[in-house]
């Protein structure tokens, strides 16, 4: 937020002029003023007030101390040692609506606002004679190679050293003990006497799976007389269960590993042992350290996921779960900077790990030393700011991979024969059937339910006709949006936005009108026509259950089993934030904003909201307003509760709630039916066409219209 406003600060900063010498300020108060006022000024203001004999806006420089002091076009704006009487505080209050600032922009957050007031409160603080010009404020040019040549001993590459010649070759039991035996005879020092059997055990015991030995296995160790005994017991101890146990704790210290999130009530780190178990493997599988890495970094992405030994568990995934295992506030006041503080935890532990650097002070500044620039600083908190948290159903992630190949392949073939069986075993039933549409109004026989409901339903098939009966005016079709809405998610079309769903859920894509719709049992192979586009929810899948031992998220999350079952919008800003969904069904909707996941305490819990259409006959449009987050980056996440249908199909910001949902047009003949009995000739036109499309297996795309004549049939 600093930087967001940061422009306005210091110029009225370079308005202050201060009471106090340089010589008498503090070192508390230069450190200050050099940790939270002059970074800003180097940063934002010199363009426009550091520039000698250039143009200066508001009559106001900040490149020395002199020129603070004379102020600018509207004086003073400091009292040195009261706050309260001094101009820039009104201006950063907006007390007076003339003198706000900044101008045309939200008032600056109260933490900037308090270092201003602790500055003036101080005293103003400058340090003695010091100057900031456009010249000593330019970054100079990062020279990756000239950092290299200045310090070539940080970046030296890794070579094979020849083994060194020693005296006493015999005391070497491999070429390590001759580069510590050469370094040993340089400084004219002897080794430390060997020990016996049973302590040398002991020792390498605790130095591999940091266990005693037992009684059994010193009586088994010093029973063995046979040369290379000490060999086989380290062989034995490598295999152990323990030595994963003893060096994964290591790695864990590495990655703060911890179970709870730290911050008052303490919430649990749904599924963390999960990744502690994940590193003992890994250690007791001898994984190749580039392959530990990668499953680190992109676990989830791999070609060639790593499976459990004998299952079709994949382990690469689990080596994700590394980013998540930190502090989370799960009331932040402040969300944008909590997630600052996130990121910057997650860059430091990876780098450090990984990379043996402290590459977290590239967040201010390039290094001094390192050639670690600023810019890598925020390529790594982009890449890990792209990496949402996800719960993964990794025991069966493979295994529902393929059953969702083998079912798409069997829909392929089956589903267009049930369409054609469908086609043909409506068409007798179709022929003279429409004629008693005419007859039908105020009489009881097959249509007077199917009228009913289109009284009231403008997605049923007979609204238009019952209208017309009625001498009741059609209606223009609603514009679906707003002009000033602003789409962020289409499902309607596909290809509109990258489809990112959780396992199978919501299939591979989403459907498309005409698209037929299979049934769950052999009696009901074909359930449907698709009306129109939607990501929809297979309900083939709602079988899937959570495995024993498994862990919904912490917090408000936790009321809904993520995994494996979450369909996500791409990231946007939000403007003015208030959000629109066109769904059917029930549906639990989290918003990601500035990536908050621990949702709990008083704040942020509009974040999660549950919209449910019930009877409604067709998708309805529900408002999430997050107005509240305006400006702040964000992306939706759509589950299911329950096991009922859910589709999903727009997700729009707009000032305005978008009209109801508009149903696809009719055949072109029903569109243009001008009366009751022309629209009951011109259905049973339709529907033939209809029975010809699904005998020919509901190719796609479909004819206008005809999908929904078919689905109603």
């Amino acid at each position: 937020m600093i930087h967001r406003h940061s422009i306005l600060v210091l110029v009225l900063l370079g308005l202050a002029a201060s009471a106090r010498t340089a010589s008498a300020a503090t070192a508390a108060d230069l450190d200050f003023f050099e940790r939270r006022i002059r970074p800003v000024l180097v940063e934002n203001c010199l363009e426009c007030h550091g520039v000698p004999g250039g143009t200066v806006k508001g009559g106001l420089r900040l490149d020395s101390r002199e020129a603070l002091l004379r102020g600018g076009d509207t004086g003073p704006a400091v009292v040195p040692g009261n706050a309260a009487s001094s101009l820039l505080v009104k201006a950063l209050t907006h007390v007076d609506p003339e003198l706000a600032m900044p101008p045309k922009k939200p008032r600056l957050p109260d933490s900037v606002l308090a270092d201003v007031e602790r500055w003036i409160n101080a005293g103003a603080a400058w340090p003695e004679g010091a100057t900031v010009t456009a010249a000593t404020a330019t970054k100079p040019v990062f020279d990756l190679e000239a950092r290299k040549r200045a310090h070539p001993w940080l970046w030296e590459t890794p070579r094979r050293q020849a083994v060194p010649e020693v005296h006493d070759v015999a005391w070497a039991a491999s070429p390590v003990d001759r580069f510590i035996r050469h370094r040993l005879e340089g400084k004219g020092l002897e080794p430390a006497p060997s020990v016996d059997d049973r302590a040398w055990l002991r020792r390498t015991h605790f130095a591999v799976v940091g266990l005693p030995p037992t009684a059994e296995e010193i009586r088994r160790f010093l029973a063995d007389r046979e040369p290379g005994a000490r060999e086989r017991e380290v062989d034995r101890l490598l295999a152990s269960p323990h030595f994963g146990e003893r060096w994964a704790r290591h790695w864990m210290d590495l990655m703060r590993y911890a179970e709870t999130r730290g911050h008052e009530s303490d919430y649990a780190i749904a599924n963390a042992w999960q990744y502690r178990d994940y590193l003992v493997r890994a250690f007791n599988a001898d994984v190749p350290y580039d392959r530990f890495l990668q499953e680190h970094l992109a676990g989830d992405l791999l070609p060639d996921p790593r499976l459990r030994t004998g299952t079709d568990i994949n382990e690469s995934v689990l080596g994700t779960g590394w980013a998540f295992l930190g502090e989370e506030v799960h009331s932040p006041v402040d969300i944008r900077q909590d997630e600052c503080d996130r990121l910057d935890n997650k860059v430091d532990v990876f780098t450090k790990s990984f990379l043996g650097l402290t590459v977290s002070c590239a967040r201010c500044h390039d290094h001094k030393f390192d050639p670690i620039r600023t810019d890598d600083y925020y390529g790594l908190v982009g890449f890990l700011l792209s990496s949402s948290f996800r719960q993964v159903r990794f025991e069966a992630t493979e295994n529902n991979r393929r059953g969702a190949a083998e079912l798409a392949a069997v829909r392929t073939r089956l589903l267009p024969a049930a369409a054609a069986s469908a086609g043909a075993t409506l068409r007798p039933g179709i022929a003279g059937v429409f004629r008693s549409l005419a007859g039908a109004a105020g009489s009881t026989n097959l249509w007077t339910a199917q009228l009913q409901s289109a009284a009231t339903n403008p997605v049923h098939v007979l609204h238009r006709y019952v209208r017309l009966l009625r001498g009741q005016e059609i209606p223009a079709r609603p514009n679906a949006l707003p002009a000033s809405a602003r789409v962020i998610a289409d499902f309607t079309r596909p290809g509109v936005q990258p489809w990112k769903a959780d396992g199978e859920a919501f299939g591979s894509g989403p459907v498309t009108e005409g698209m037929l719709l299979p049934g769950l049992t052999a009696s009901e192979p074909l359930r449907g026509i698709a009306t129109y586009g939607a990501a929809r929810r297979d309900p083939f899948w709602n079988r899937l259950r959570t495995s024993a031992g498994n862990e919904d998220d912490s917090g408000r999350l936790g009321a809904t089993a993520r995994a494996g079952r979450m369909l996500r919008t791409p990231t946007i800003t939000l403007g003015a934030g208030k959000l629109h969904y066109l769904l059917r069904g029930r549906a639990k909707v989290y918003a990601a904003v500035d990536s908050h996941l621990m949702l709990e305490g008083p704040l942020h819990g509009v974040l999660t909201q549950t919209f449910d259409s019930g009877a409604a006959p067709g998708p309805v449009w529900f408002t999430h307003d997050l107005g509240a987050y305006s400006g702040h980056r964000t992306h939706l996440e759509f589950g299911p509760e329950g096991d009922r249908e859910l589709e999903i199909l727009k997700v729009v910001e707009s000032a305005e709630t978008p009209s109801a949902f508009s149903p696809a047009a009719l055949p072109p003949e029903l569109e243009r039916a001008g009366s009751a009995a022309d629209f009951a000739s011109a259905l049973e036109t339709s529907a033939r066409a209809a029975c010809d499309w699904l005998e020919k297996g509901a190719p796609l795309p479909a004819p206008a219209g005809i999908p929904a004549i078919a689905d109603w049939l």
